[in-house]
């Protein structure tokens, strides 16, 4: 341990006065995702997701830091037969239950051997739990634990240690957790070296069999550790990956928790998710879709999971390492209230109102909002908790929804490069919902004069598509004498005439515009029309796949869009085709359900390209708004349009 702690004391230093290193990519379709359901507690800070076939990457003490990239098996007879779990193994991914298990069933393609693996994580530690089942159809094979652990989300300043009772990974960042990955039994060698940044090649067989180094780093670290196969035809192992703010501590964490039987750890774990589902089920009492749509108690606690356990009401948009972002905060949080979950969102304002600055906004961290749009969410998140939830506002929620309505008014109400439909229609249902929290028309009247020059700023009277068509943006608000957007992806300038998409829904959503309002079915016309490159008709129904934008290479479905345009029908009176628009979205899931920020197509079958969000908490919880909807003939949470 001589070795390790020099090496971490020198990279502490080193990070000290250069702070230089690279952090680690998410590169993978996540295809499932795990946390221990809690309630008031944070015994259990741990996040897990599976990408390719296996345990990828695992967040501790948030959902917004990763400490490591992938966790899997190799199995070889050390000459001429190598199998790779996510590589040479053909696996299906699922969901065991409602209970959350994450069951991995794997075939090797040459037919050596197969497994089945289940995944949970302790719910009363801060653990992962792995067991794992071999049936090996040839002799003589030899099984090995393969790990690259990411302390901090740095590849290149973790610090790792190998020993026969575990793997063990920290880094010289101050302040960083340690990891203790254990056996059920020890490992019979153990071993961990340095990767492609590194002296030695980043091979996984060739760390497993040829590296005998006890030490390594700071550096992209790669660990292995043969298991006790026996000489059965069957083979069963279980680990612990567990964490804690030193390496005893992470240590004993996981001996602990391999001190109870994976099955009682499981039905621990379990029990928690289901008594979830029951407990918004109760309160959704009068209500079918939340009792008969699998979907829809699947994105809630999709949902849920995504919270931070030490910063209740902190929903991350997707277990890929990025912080809050306030519009998808605002949606998980009334599609929770929608589905019977009445304290989380109330946690979410209590959040909202801890992080909001003096001026009335939040920290921007979404380069496509205004400050002014931000600031809008928390209060219309405030007037469905009120009329919705049956929530008793107290002097500190009004107080903040005022400081966040004197911030929207002070500020120009022209979007980032210009005027926009979306965010002004936003801004204008919160002023009204402030008039109607604080009963003073005064708001209402900013809205209404902005209201009053909606068409000034964004239809087209005329242009590419027609006439009198909203447009996503007009940089000086004239689209009567139409200006050349500027172009930042190398195409050429176009007018802004030129463009629509999909921010004229919000119109009609925040009740801005009526659903048939000739201008916005104008609009709808052209944004339905396969000639401006957003809908795609689907074969098989009489819907439409929609994406953002037609400058996207191939098309990539937006299951948000698809909810949006469903939405819009509920609103237009159109059930059928809101039911479509559900069946479309629900169709680009993938088969754990998981709903993504975008899916390609590829012939029949959908695939989340690498790099994007999956699972996404904006189309989850337009999933459930729309499920809501089409019971009630009503989208839960348009804003009341009157003080």
């Amino acid at each position: 341990m001589g070795v390790i702690f020099f090496r971490r004391c020198f990279a502490s230093l080193a990070l000290l006065f250069t702070m230089i290193g690279a952090l680690s990519s998410v590169c993978r379709a996540q295809q499932a995702i795990g946390t221990a359901y809690e309630s008031g507690s944070a015994a259990s800070p741990v996040w897990f997701t599976v990408s390719n076939g296996i345990l990828a990457q695992v967040f501790y003490p948030s959902p917004e830091v990763s400490q490591s990239r992938e966790l899997e098996f190799l199995v070889t007879d050390g000459s001429g037969f190598f199998s790779e779990q996510k590589n040479d193994v053909r696996s299906q991914v699922s969901f065991l239950n409602e209970g959350m298990t994450v069951h991995i069933q794997g075939q090797d393609k040459q037919g050596a051997y197969s497994f089945e693996q289940d995944i949970v994580s302790d719910p009363s530690a801060p653990v992962v739990r792995i067991k794992t089942t071999f049936h090996w159809n040839q002799p003589g094979l030899r099984a090995f634990v393969y790990f690259k652990p990411a302390m901090n989300g740095r590849v290149d300043e973790t610090l790792a240690e190998a020993t026969n009772t575990a793997l063990f990974a920290t880094s010289g960042i101050l302040e960083t957790p340690w990891s203790a990955l254990v056996p059920n039994r020890p490992f019979l060698s153990a071993s961990t070296t340095l990767g492609a940044s590194g002296s030695v090649s980043s091979d996984p067989f060739a760390t497993a069999l040829n590296s005998s180094d006890s030490a390594a780093g700071p550096g992209e670290v790669l660990m292995s550790g043969e298991l006790p196969v026996g000489e059965g035809e069957e083979f069963s192992v279980e680990l612990a990956l567990a964490y804690g703010v030193d390496q005893g501590q992470a240590l004993k964490a996981a001996q602990s928790s391999l001190e109870l039987p994976f099955d009682w750890v499981q039905q621990n774990y379990e029990a928690g998710w289901i008594g979830y589902l029951n407990q918004l089920e109760k309160n959704n009492a009068g209500l079918r879709f939340f009792g008969e749509s699998t979907f829809a108690r699947r994105s809630a606690q999709i949902i849920k999971m995504l919270e931070d356990k030490n910063q209740p009401g902190a929903i991350v948009p997707s277990l890929d390492g990025h912080a809050v972002v306030p519009h998808d905060l605002y949606s998980a949080a009334v599609a929770l209230l929608s589905a019977g979950d009445h304290a989380t969102p109330l946690d979410v304002l209590h959040y909202l109102e801890a992080t909001q600055k003096t001026d009335g906004s939040w920290t921007e961290t979404a380069a496509t909002e205004t400050a002014a749009q931000i600031a809008a969410y928390p209060i219309l998140l405030t007037l469905h908790l009120k009329e919705q939830g049956g929530y008793s506002l107290k002097s500190a929620d009004l107080e903040m929804a005022r400081k966040a309505a004197i911030f929207i008014e002070s500020q120009d109400p022209r979007a980032p490069g210009g005027f926009s439909p979306s965010p002004l229609a936003i801004e204008i249902a919160a002023l009204r919902a402030m008039a109607v929290l604080v009963d003073d028309p005064a708001y209402a009247e900013v809205a209404d004069s902005w209201q009053s020059r909606i068409e000034r700023w964004t239809l087209a009277p005329s242009g590419k598509w027609g006439n009198n068509y909203y447009i996503p943006l007009s940089p000086q608000g004239t689209p009567e004498t139409p200006a050349f957007l500027s172009s930042t992806d190398g195409e050429a300038p176009m007018l802004e005439t030129s463009r629509v998409d999909g921010s004229f829904l919000d119109l009609v959503r925040y009740q801005v515009r009526q659903a048939r309002d000739p201008r916005v079915v104008s609009t709808l016309e052209i944004y339905d029309s396969e000639a401006l490159g957003l809908a795609q008709k689907d074969g098989r129904s009489d819907g439409f796949q929609y994406r953002r934008s037609p400058l996207e290479n191939g098309f990539d479905h937006s299951p948000v869009q698809i909810a949006e345009r469903g939405e819009y029908s509920i609103q237009a009176g159109q059930t059928g085709k809101a039911r479509t628009e559900l069946y479309l979205l629900e169709k680009t899931a993938l088969d754990t359900g998981l709903l993504s920020q975008s899916v390609a197509q590829s012939g029949a079958q959908f695939e989340v390209r690498f790099e994007v969000a999956c699972p996404s908490v904006r189309a989850h919880a337009e999933d459930i708004l729309l499920h809501r909807g089409l019971e009630e003939s009503h989208v839960f949470d348009v804003p009341r349009s009157e003080p």
